[in-house]
């Protein structure tokens, strides 16, 4: 099982998520860090977080997935069963890598997301699982604000498991790939663009500001298109 951590932001972020990572039981097989682009991780910082750690580099910020994908195939080759997708930001309880790695040993489990806390709230729920709703922003976190708790314990089969702490199966890897919707997602997708815009431009209009509908309409559409991610117009480049 291999572990993928992205750099970027603030540098105690990411020296923490490691050593929570080099804690946990059973600890990785790998653990990968990649430098996004930044130039300002050390080999002897990541050595002294996580013993044994792995640190890549990339010569630009490659956004979340162009990241992720760089260390999925890095792991896949190394011959990782699994690849857990973890936030800087994040950092894992004791216990969180064995209760991920036990569930995903059931049957045809693609991917197994952790319950994730809020940072300045240890005791509140940043989300418990995600559904997909096919609204404006697609997806929305269930639990979020609410005091955890048993409602929020079970293991269930959910809609969407948010990327910050997700770990992938192999074989769902190679099955899948990193693209994958039939035609009835692409005619819903299609449906959710043309009722969400108008709506939101509606919304705009009332308040003053159609900032938020312009800013859905080119992400629809570059997304649609395959346009590069604008990293330099959003400050990550």
């Amino acid at each position: 099982m291999a572990v993928s951590v992205l750099h970027w932001g603030a540098k105690a972020d990411t020296v923490c998520c490691l050593a929570s990572v080099a804690t946990s039981q059973p600890p990785p097989d790998w653990l990968f860090v990649l430098d996004n682009g930044t130039g300002a991780l050390a080999e002897a910082e990541v050595e002294a977080a996580a013993p044994g750690a792995v640190l890549l580099r990339a010569p630009e910020n490659l956004g979340f997935a162009g990241g992720h994908n760089l260390v999925i195939r890095r792991a896949l080759d190394a011959g990782a069963t699994h690849v857990l997708l973890l936030n800087n930001d994040a950092t894992l309880e004791p216990g969180c890598l064995a209760a991920l790695l036990r569930e995903s040993a059931a049957p045809r489990i693609a991917a197994v997301g952790a319950k994730v806390l809020a940072a300045d709230h240890p005791g509140t729920l940043w989300q418990a699982w995600g559904r997909v709703t096919w609204r404006a922003a697609l997806v929305e976190r269930v639990g979020r604000g609410a005091r955890d708790g048993p409602p929020f314990d079970a293991v269930r089969e959910v809609e969407w498991v948010p990327g910050c702490a997700m770990l992938l199966a192999r074989e769902a890897l190679e099955t899948v790939g990193r693209k994958h919707g039939g035609p009835m997602q692409w005619l819903t997708l299609s449906a959710t663009i043309a009722a969400s815009l108008p709506v939101e431009a509606l919304r705009g209009w009332t308040r003053g500001d159609t900032g938020v509908a312009r800013l859905l309409w080119q992400g629809y559409r570059d997304g649609l298109l395959g346009r590069t991610l604008p990293l330099r117009a959003l400050g990550l480049r």
